[in-house]
């Protein structure tokens, strides 16, 4: 009984790590690329690290790889939302829209699913990375003055990738 309970306390506390990590990702970017606002983004960014620091208690029983790799999944979801930060002309977005907004929403919706528990379907998620991975070949590494910014960001999302599939087996798991 003892054990059940803190299994289910263990799978709530996950489950809203990665809920937070998907509400903050959700809200940077909106339909045309503009950024919400300031004060929204961190009161999610604050959700986040409220809900990390509640599953602090989760590193010192069996879970702990699992919240490990939810706080390394963390590191790489806000690192891919400062591409807008790093990027200095604002109209290469242009050029990206569509397969940026479809990377958006793969991610959103993989969030989703990870924090209710299901299966991911991963490779919607490469077929986006595919699609920018493209775009950048064909016109961003032509266009962009600093085309590095742009293979880190797809270096984190082929990162991020893999992590989801491991989190997602781990979690499938408990």
């Amino acid at each position: 009984m003892l054990f059940s309970l803190k299994k289910r306390r263990a799978k709530k506390t996950i489950s809203g790590c990665i809920r937070a990590v998907a509400l903050m990702h959700a809200c940077y970017f909106v339909g045309d690329m503009q950024y919400k606002d300031a004060l929204q983004i961190h009161c999610k960014r604050m959700a986040v690290f409220d809900a990390l620091y509640q599953g602090e208690s989760l590193l010192k029983t069996s879970y702990a790889s699992l919240m490990l790799r939810i706080e390394e999944l963390t590191g790489l979801i806000f690192s891919l939302n400062q591409l807008y930060y790093r990027v200095k002309d604002k109209a290469l977005f242009e050029i990206g829209a569509h397969e940026l907004q479809s990377i958006q929403r793969v991610l959103i919706s993989l969030l989703k699913r990870m924090s209710q528990g299901k299966s991911l379907a991963l490779y919607e998620l490469e077929d986006a990375i595919q699609s920018f991975e493209k775009l950048f070949e064909q016109a961003l590494c032509v266009v962009a003055p600093d085309t590095t910014i742009f293979l880190f960001f797809i270096q984190h999302l082929s990162a991020l990738k893999s992590l989801m599939g491991v989190i997602s087996e781990e979690w499938a798991c408990l």
